[in-house]
């Protein structure tokens, strides 16, 4: 299991998990929600 830092200052970013390859995340301030998708990987 790998594990992620979302910073609440960056509302968008991008990231590269070995096990599970590029992702990306963007908070929603308005709702306080965090969206995260697998760009590519496995």
């Amino acid at each position: 299991m790998e594990i992620m830092s979302i910073h609440k200052s960056q509302t968008r970013d991008t990231a590269t998990l070995p096990e599970l390859g590029i992702v990306a995340y963007r908070i929603f301030s308005d709702t306080g929600c965090i969206n995260i998708q697998l760009l590519s990987g496995k």
